[in-house]
C-alpha cells in the first residue's frame, strides 16, 4: 500500500514539476528504503542509484543527501553479504558526511559504525575495533558514553574481543554495555 501512495507521489511530481526535483528524489529514496525493508534489494538499488543522480543534479554530489543515499546503498549491500562492494560506497559516504557536518559527527560515527560492522563479518578484527574504538570517541563527544549507542558501540567491541579469545577484555565491555542499558 505505502508503495502504491509513494507511486502516485512521483508522478504528481514528475507531472507538476519534472523527475530532476529534490521532492522526486526523496519519493524515489523513500520507496527504496521499503523495498529495502522487504529485502527486494534489486529494486532497492536502483531506486536509489536514481535517488542518487537526481541528488547530484539537485544539490551536488557533496550533500548530507548523496551521502545518506550512499550509505543506505551500502546497508543494502551489506544486507546482502556483499561487503567489499559495500566498504568502498560506505567510504564515499562518509567522505562527503565529513565534508558537510566534519568527522565528529553522530553522522559520520554511524557510517564508521557500519564499516566496522563490515570488518567484523570478515573477520577483519583489528580494523573493526580501530573503528568502533574511534566510533566511542565520537559517540562520548556528542551524545556522552552514557547513551544508548556508545551501550551498542561497546556490545560490538565485546564481540570482537569475544572473537578474538579476549575474555576478560570482551566481559569488561559487555557489563559496561549493560550498565549503560539499565
Amino acid at each position: 500500500e505505502a508503495l502504491r501512495v509513494y507511486a502516485e507521489a512521483l508522478q504528481i511530481y514528475e507531472a507538476c514539476l519534472e523527475r530532476q526535483s529534490a521532492g522526486c528524489a526523496d519519493t524515489l529514496y523513500t520507496m527504496a528504503m521499503v523495498h529495502s525493508e522487504q529485502e527486494r534489494y534489486k529494486e532497492a538499488l536502483r531506486l536509489y542509484a536514481d535517488a542518487l543522480l537526481i541528488y547530484n543534479a539537485c544539490m551536488g554530489l557533496k550533500s548530507m543527501e548523496c551521502a545518506t543515499t550512499l550509505h543506505q546503498m551500502a546497508m543494502v549491500l551489506e544486507k546482502q553479504q556483499q561487503y567489499e562492494r559495500a566498504l568502498p560506497v560506505y567510504a564515499d559516504a562518509l567522505r562527503i558526511k565529513e565534508a558537510c557536518v566534519g568527522r565528529q559527527s553522530t553522522d559520520c560515527a554511524s557510517t564508521l559504525h557500519q564499516m566496522a560492522i563490515v570488518h567484523q563479518a570478515q573477520q577483519r578484527y583489528e580494523e573493526a575495533q580501530r573503528l568502533y574504538e574511534e566510533v566511542v570517541q565520537i559517540e562520548e563527544l556528542c551524545v556522552g558514553r552514557q547513551s544508548v549507542d556508545c551501550a551498542k558501540t561497546l556490545y560490538n567491541m565485546a564481540r570482537v574481543h569475544l572473537l578474538q579469545q579476549r575474555y576478560e577484555e570482551a566481559a569488561a565491555l559487555f557489563e559496561e554495555a549493560l550498565q549503560i542499558q539499565e
